[in-house]
Parts: structure tokens; sequence; C-alpha cells
């Protein structure tokens, strides 16, 4: 005996029944499952699915932990992403590859292929731009002497990338030291902030932390009356040739600070 949905007519529910309903959901797995076995049919000659990169690090002088939490930070850095996928799956792909040639057309086509994401292609992956911004990450959270490697795969026309990373030592701050002139206002001022800096000796270099400095100092400046102050003025020269993986830092006031920046309007 057939279902009645709400909405649905007598003349329409004898299509619309439990049984029929049921084989559908039951056929879905067998409908995707044929197509995951050709996702590759739409990649160009010469060419390769892209599935995604994998980071690894080999460094001998960092430990287990030390070496699991670089992989976390840097593992999202590549590009481009793989095709998206759910429970393992690639659905998109899957209804874009039911689009069938792109230059066919027609508008079941074209629905499949709006609801669908197009294959990622090996040849937009380039291994150099991805080395070079794991390697400009690890400098950034203090790793000065990182090195990294990419390198691709390919087999039945799928692509993965592997990256390698030698990170080195992590530099350390030793001390930060504020040299401006502290007779002034606004040396008085930033000098005064010290107390409640966010930079501190022993912790890891991190350019965002630094970033994070200028901003809190700004932020102090400014309900202290210099409205016209700015993050920008602030610079942080680090020397890290004073050996055993430490830096000092300088924090100092922009030579060509404007004058309307350093008067308190208070």
């Amino acid at each position: 005996m057939g279902i009645r949905y709400a909405g649905i007519t007598p003349r329409q529910k004898s299509w619309v029944t439990y049984p029929r309903l049921l084989s559908w959901v039951r056929m879905l797995p067998l409908f995707f499952l044929l197509f995951s076995c050709n996702y590759t049919k739409l990649i160009p000659k010469g060419d390769a699915l892209y599935t995604g990169a994998t980071v690894k690090v080999k460094d001998s002088t960092l430990s287990k932990k030390v070496k699991n939490k670089v992989m976390d930070m840097t593992e999202h850095l590549p590009r481009p992403n793989a095709n998206n996928k759910f429970l393992g799956i690639p659905f998109k792909l899957a209804f874009y590859n039911i689009g069938g040639d792109p230059a066919k057309g027609g508008w079941i086509r074209n629905f499949f292929r709006k609801l669908g994401q197009p294959p990622v292609l090996l040849s937009s992956v380039s291994l150099d731009y991805n080395v070079k911004v794991l390697k400009n990450y690890l400098e950034n959270i203090g790793y000065f002497h990182a090195d990294a490697v990419g390198d691709t795969t390919v087999k039945n026309k799928k692509a993965h990338a592997t990256y390698t990373l030698e990170p080195g030592p992590v530099y350390t701050i030793k001390n930060v030291s504020y040299v401006m002139d502290s007779l002034s206002s606004i040396g008085k001022a930033i000098i005064a902030t010290k107390k409640v800096s966010i930079l501190h000796p022993g912790d890891p270099f991190n350019l965002d932390v630094v970033k994070g400095e200028r901003s809190r100092i700004d932020a102090l400046l400014k309900e202290r009356g210099y409205y016209y102050f700015s993050p920008d003025l602030l610079i942080l020269d680090v020397d890290s040739t004073i050996g055993d993986h430490k830096v000092n830092m300088y924090l100092k006031i922009k030579e060509n600070t404007p004058l309307v920046a350093k008067k308190p309007y208070i």
C-alpha cells in the first residue's frame, strides 16, 4: 500500500511509495560507487587528479611532540586544496563527472556541473611556491634555519604531494630592550607599557606576537591621548647573531614619525 505525503495529490501518489523510495535510497551507494571508480575520466592527457598533500617533519634534533606540533601547524598551508570529500568520497567531483565533457551542453549536464566541483589538477600545484610558504611560516615562528622540499607521486592518473620539513632549532627571546628617548613624553608612555608586554624572555620568536605587541602598545597610547600614533610607527629589530639560538629584540620608534603622532591630545 502506498504512503501518501502532504502536498501530494492522489494522482501523484502512484509513484511516491515507500518501497520505491526505499529502493532509491538503497541504490545511492551503488550510484556513487559506480562513479567513484572513474573520478579521473575528465582529466586531460598528461595531467593527473590532485588528491592533496602530506606534510612530514624530518629532524633528529626535535622531539616527537614538537614534530607533531609543527605538522599540525603547517599541514593546512599547501595550496590548492584537493576536491571536497564527505565520508571519504568526493561527491561533488562525482556530480561534476556526471555532467560529462564540459564542451557538451544540455540542461541536465549543466545542472550536475553546477552542483559539482571540477577536478583539481596536478598542473595547478606549484611545489616551489608551497615550499616557500612553508619555509616562510617556519621562519615566522622562530625556525630561522628551516628547510623544506616538495615532491609528487603519480599513480593511475592520481597525484599526491609530500612536503618534508627540517625546521632546525627554534630561536627564543633572550632580552627585549626599549631603545628610545626616555625623557620624551612618547618615550615615557611606551616604556611604561613594558610591564604588561607580551614578549617574554624564553618564549619562541613569533612574528604574530611581535605584531600583537605593537598593536598592544598602540592601544595603550590611544588611551593616553596619542590619537595619531599607529602600530606601523614602531619597529622591532631582531638580532639573531648572539648565539645559543637566542635573539635580542630592540623596540624603536621610526625616525620619520610625524610630530603630531608623538603628541598626546588630552
